[in-house]
C-alpha cells in the first residue's frame, strides 16, 4: 500500500442552501477523491429517488420539461445518500422567483434560506460529526461558531468579492443605469453584510477564486495567511479550442442571468 493509499482522509461537511454549481462541483470532487463527506443543502434532486420515480411517470413534453428543470438541482458524481435536505426555505425562495415577486422580496427570502440552513446545520453539527466544515458565504456563521465549540476546522468558500465591496459597485451601477437597479442587491440589510464580514474573519481558512476576491477580504480585515487562492478550473474534455480555427464573423455567446450584476449594459452594449 502506498503512502497516499494509507493516508486517512478527514470527514468533510459541505453546506450550501442554494444551487450554486461551484458547491456541487466541490462535493463531486470530494466524492471522486474518496473523501467521506456529507452535503447539507436546501433542495436537491436525488436520482434515483422517490421524486425522480414520480417524474418518470409524467408523460410527454411535460415530463421532459419537469425533468430538465429538476436536473438543475442535481450533479452527477454526488452520492444522493450523503445529501441532507432542509428544503422549505429554498422552495419558498424558488416559488417567489417563479411567481414574479419583486427583487426586494426575493432577496429577503434568499437571505432567510441561508440563515435557516445555517441554524439547522449548527444544531445538528455534533450528530453530523465532521472533522472539517466547508461553508459558503452567507451560509456559514452559525455553523462556524458551533464548529469552533466542538474543535472542528472551518473553511469558508468565498465565491465572490466581499459583500461591502460588491454593494459599493451595485450602488454605483444603479445610479448609472437605473433601469437595471432592480437586478442589483443595493438594499442588502446591514445585518447580512455584517454576518458575511464575520464569516470571513472567524473561518480558519478562506478559499478564494481570484486575486480580486482576495484583496477585498484583506481590505476587510482577513489575515492574508488565512486566505488560499484556488482559481476555478475548467473541464478540458468539454471546453477546448477548436482543432481548426473557424472562419467568418467573430460572435460572442452570453449564457447567464439577465441583470446588471453580469454587466448586461456596458459601454460596448450601449
Amino acid at each position: 500500500m502506498s503512502a497516499e493509499e494509507g493516508m486517512r482522509r478527514p470527514r468533510i461537511l459541505v453546506t450550501h442552501g442554494g444551487s450554486n454549481p461551484l458547491a456541487y462541483q466541490l462535493v463531486a470532487s470530494l466524492d471522486a477523491l474518496g473523501y467521506p463527506y456529507r452535503f447539507e443543502t436546501g433542495f436537491y434532486y436525488r436520482k434515483p429517488g422517490l421524486l425522480s420515480t414520480l417524474v418518470g411517470l409524467v408523460p410527454g413534453p411535460a415530463g421532459r420539461h419537469l425533468e430538465r428543470e429538476l436536473r438543475r438541482r442535481h450533479r452527477d458524481g454526488i452520492d444522493g445518500a450523503r445529501v441532507g435536505l432542509h428544503p422549505w426555505p429554498e422552495i419558498k425562495h424558488i416559488a417567489a422567483k417563479r411567481l414574479g415577486f419583486e427583487q426586494r422580496h426575493r432577496a429577503g427570502l434568499a437571505l432567510e434560506r441561508g440563515y435557516a440552513l445555517d441554524r439547522h446545520v449548527a444544531r445538528r453539527l455534533r450528530l453530523l460529526d465532521p472533522e472539517v466544515a466547508i461553508s459558503h458565504d452567507s451560509f456559514a456563521l452559525d455553523t462556524f461558531r458551533a464548529a469552533k465549540a466542538l474543535g472542528i476546522a472551518t473553511v469558508l468558500n468565498q465565491c465572490t468579492g466581499h459583500v461591502l465591496d460588491a454593494l459599493a459597485i451595485y450602488r454605483e451601477e444603479a445610479a448609472l443605469n437605473p433601469e437595471f437597479a432592480d437586478s442589483l442587491a443595493v438594499d442588502t440589510p446591514a445585518e447580512a453584510a455584517e454576518r458575511c464580514r464575520l464569516e470571513a474573519i472567524e473561518a480558519d481558512r478562506v478559499l478564494v477564486p481570484s486575486g480580486y476576491v482576495r484583496e477585498t477580504l484583506i481590505a476587510r480585515g482577513v489575515a492574508p495567511a488565512r486566505i488560499a487562492l484556488l482559481p476555478y478550473g475548467v473541464d478540458s474534455a468539454r471546453f477546448r479550442p477548436a482543432d481548426v480555427p473557424r472562419k467568418g464573423p467573430f460572435r460572442i455567446l452570453y449564457v447567464g442571468q439577465i441583470g446588471q450584476k453580469k454587466g448586461i449594459k456596458s459601454p460596448v452594449s450601449g
